[in-house]
Order: C-alpha cells, then structure tokens, then sequence
C-alpha cells in the first residue's frame, strides 16, 4: 500500500487547511495509507474527528520571533518524524522546508506568496511536481517554476445539487454572501448596494471587521451579520436565492465559497478578476462597481427567466469542477511517482 504523507506549515484555519481535510476525504477510500503531520492544531483535531491518521507538532512553534537555533531544532525534528513515518510520497503545504532526502515529493501550491515561489524556484531540484489549484495560479507559477513540474489540479466540489433553485421556489428573495470579514474581502460592496433597499441579505463568516458589521446591521435592518456557521451550504440551500462573491483580495486563488454557492443551484455574481473568471466562466455575471452589482441583484429578483437560467447556468458551470476530475489527477500523480521510485 502507497504510503502519502502531507505536512503542513500554516498556523492559521483558512482556505488551505480545509483543503487538507477536502483532500483526505477525497482519497480515504482508494487504496493507500494516509498520513498528516501539522502545525495547525485545529486541523489536526478535524482530521482525528475525521479518522484520519495525524501527527502534531506544535512545539515551540515556528515563527518569525524565534531564534535560528530553534528553527532548526523544529525542523530537524520534524524531519526525524518524517523518517520514522517513512512515507513513498510526501505532498508538502505552501512555505515548508523541502531539505528531506530519499522521498518523492510534490509541492502544494494553494497561495500566491512571492516569496515562497522564489525559494521553490531556487530549490526545483528537490521536489519532484508542483500541484497549483487553479488556471490563474498556475500562470503564476510557471514564472518560477520549470512547467514541466507544474501539474494543475483544480478545487473540487464535493456535493453538486440534483437541480437549480426555481424562481417559483422562492419563499422570501435573499442574498447570500459567506467569506471572512476583511475589507479585501469586498463586503462592503454589499452594504453600499442594498442599502435602504428592500433586500435582505445574510452574511456568514467572522473577521477582523465583525464589530464594525454588527453597528451597520443596527442601522440598517435587511443586512444580517451571523458569524460563523458550521454547515454553510445547507445555509444557503434553505434560506439563499443569490449568492454574492465580492473578494477583491490580491491573495485570492481560487475561491472555495463561490464553488460551493453554484453547486446549490443558485444564480452566482462575482467581482470580475481573473480568479472569479475563472470559477465562475466568462459567461457568469460580474460587476466591476456598485451599481452594477444593485443593477444585477434587482434583476435577478424581478426576471423569471432570467433567474432560471443563472440559476442552471451555476450548475452546469460547476460540473467541470467535480471530486471525480481532482481524484483522477491526484491519483495518475502518485502512480507515476510511485513507478520512477521502483526504477
């Protein structure tokens, strides 16, 4: 059985740590023997939840206050737990140490970090492919890295609903909106449309920006601010008609939230950057200021048609995207590494 093992350097629960836990229930059930080693103890703690295999190893975490002596007592321990695990495959997070001899190994490139891409690309001799989740990351990339290591295996998709959201079924017209509350993030955008408009509209995250939300939400009584919510798509399933995807964030790569609003099967309006293009196709609707965005939502909420046919669009759209696609990539990638390594 194919050992793999993933290893993780991010501290923070973003949209690369539930990416690990997307790509362990992607896997669990093909014939390989799965394993995680991170510093991230809240994705540790879901993927034991999970069944998964994983190792912790938050001890005197690394950071950028510490000495250089106890960077590398962390790595090199790191690197002992690497060898006891003895994985065929080690699939490497953004930003981590690749100084580990002996093993196959891909780069996980989920975050477009300059400085990151600048050391792989000083350090190609020590990984074997660089897997990048989207065609806009991917452009990237190739700047730094040779592309015959390059390997684009795109976001997924988990669940996909078996048809749209009708017009007809709508019971109260509300707008969707799920991300963290950062200014990059393009809430605001919202408020600035809808504002002293009929429109309800329900934000779902937590952020830097939640208490300055919770004031907006006492003056103006259609925006509510709900903070985190655990199964976010059952949300916008039962109480969404439209979902708004507002990131302006220069970090963006991909864009989890949007893929999952258009697997409900409802119309998906996007700010127009090459990342929402690219989810969401060329043929989706995107705005580039507020008025656009008011204009698109009214219209939305007043034609029939028009509804109905976004709404299918989003679902059509979203196919290209399917667990099935990434799993067969993931796979034929650990079945030619796993061949050179038995040449």
């Amino acid at each position: 059985m194919l050992r793999i093992l993933l290893i993780s350097h991010g501290s923070i629960f973003g949209g690369a740590e539930k990416n690990f836990i997307k790509l362990f229930e992607l896997l669990k059930e093909e014939n390989l023997d799965i394993s995680f080693l991170l510093r991230n103890e809240k994705l540790h703690k879901k993927l034991l939840e999970k069944g998964a295999k994983s190792y912790y190893f938050g001890m005197n975490n690394i950071n950028r206050f510490e000495t250089f002596s106890q960077y590398k007592k962390n790595i090199e321990a790191i690197k002992h737990k690497v060898n006891e695990i003895n994985p065929d495959i080690l699939v490497i997070g953004d930003g981590f140490e690749l100084d580990i001899d002996s093993v196959k190994k891909i780069i996980y490139i989920q975050g477009q970090n300059k400085f990151s891409m600048e050391y792989l690309s000083k350090n190609q001799d020590k990984f074997d492919f660089a897997v990048v989740v989207s065609g806009p990351l991917y452009e990237y990339a190739k700047s730094f890295i040779d592309e015959r290591k390059l390997l684009l295996i795109p976001n997924w998709i988990e669940e996909i609903e078996g048809r749209p959201k009708a017009f007809s079924d709508i019971k109260e017209f509300r707008v969707g909106w799920m991300s963290r509350l950062t200014s990059e993030k393009g809430w605001q955008d919202l408020v600035e449309a809808l504002k002293n408009t009929d429109i309800k509209v329900d934000f779902l995250g937590d952020g830097s920006d939640f208490k300055k939300a919770k004031d907006i939400e006492k003056q103006f009584t259609n925006f509510k601010f709900l903070g985190f919510v655990e199964n976010p798509r059952s949300y916008l399933i039962k109480h969404c008609s439209v979902y708004v995807f507002s990131s302006k964030a220069s970090y963006e790569t991909f864009g989890l939230s949007l893929l999952e609003a258009m697997s409900v099967g409802i119309p998906c309006i996007a700010y127009r950057t090459d990342v929402s293009e690219y989810v969401l196709g060329k043929d989706g609707l995107f705005y580039e200021n507020i008025d656009e965005l008011k204009n698109l939502i009214f219209r939305l909420k007043e034609n029939k048609n028009f509804y109905n046919e976004q709404a299918q669009y989003s679902l059509e759209r979203v196919k290209i995207f399917s667990k099935e696609q990434a799993k067969e990539k993931f796979l034929n990638l650990f079945k030619k590494l796993s061949e050179e390594a038995n040449q």
